[in-house]
């Protein structure tokens, strides 16, 4: 009997007898390494595991792991104003709580679907509790504004200007966002007394109190600094008027 023949006979043997049944293309791969079909015999490891001799016992080939990018959400700044008592404006049980209630308003006006949390910080909740920063943003014209936050907190790409009509708001009209909050989208604390950080915790429209506002629109290349776009006007007034940054839950 020639190799050859000798090699489709054994393949036959193997496609019908083995437990599972082994599919003829594997057969006959098992074939031609008996056969003399490789460079040499097949050899099994301690297991009983077929490999080639001329390969590194158990060697397996590598995977590359299967990394998903990170997720996109959106995020605006709201075309109106408030002054710091959002618990008066936003009509919910906390501060957080109000100030989310006015991006779901805005949203809702501006006819864009999803759930939305305030930029907003206090002494006992972090605007990090409440959004995502793994997440990239987007304005809502497409714009990417936000990669994921680095250790260098939420640094935007450029000018944070779509509102939740689509269009872009003056970064002079009403100049700054209450935010209370730093780069990492926890409470800001640094920005001292005499006036607070936050409005009494978003309850006061009093002159003689303050609060940490960012500035509308700001990038590093205008000061230099990351931050301003979240922090960059400390102790503002409380009975002035101050935008929102609102993101996609």
């Amino acid at each position: 009997m020639t190799t050859s023949t000798h090699c489709s006979w054994i393949a036959s043997i193997l496609t019908v007898r083995a437990r599972p049944p082994l599919r003829a293309s594997h057969a006959a791969i098992l074939c031609l390494l008996g056969c003399g079909g490789g460079s040499s015999a097949p050899q099994t490891n301690d297991a009983g595991v077929l490999h080639d001799a001329g390969l590194k016992k158990d060697a397996l080939p590598e995977v590359a792991a299967d990394v998903p990018p990170p997720v996109t959400k959106r995020v605006f700044i709201t075309r109106e104003g408030w002054n710091g008592d959002l618990v008066a404006a936003g009509k919910a049980s906390t501060p957080t709580a109000s100030a989310d209630a006015l991006c779901a308003e805005a949203a809702t006006l501006g006819k864009v679907s999803g759930t939305w949390h305030a930029w907003i910080s206090t002494s006992t909740s972090n605007a990090a509790d409440r959004i995502d920063l793994a997440a990239s943003r987007v304005m809502l014209d497409g714009t990417k504004v936000f990669d994921p936050a680095s250790a260098n907190g939420l640094i935007p790409l450029t000018r944070l200007l779509v509102d939740e009509y689509g269009g872009k708001v003056s970064q002079t009209a009403i100049g700054q966002v209450w935010t209370a909050t730093d780069v990492f989208g926890h409470y800001e604390t640094n920005k001292g007394p005499p006036l607070d950080d936050a409005c009494k915790q978003w309850t006061s429209a009093s002159s003689s109190v303050g609060g940490t506002a960012g500035v509308t629109g700001a990038i590093k290349s205008d000061t230099g600094v990351d931050e301003d776009w979240t922090d960059g006007w400390n102790n503002t007034s409380c009975d002035g008027i101050s935008q929102l940054y609102c993101f996609e839950e």
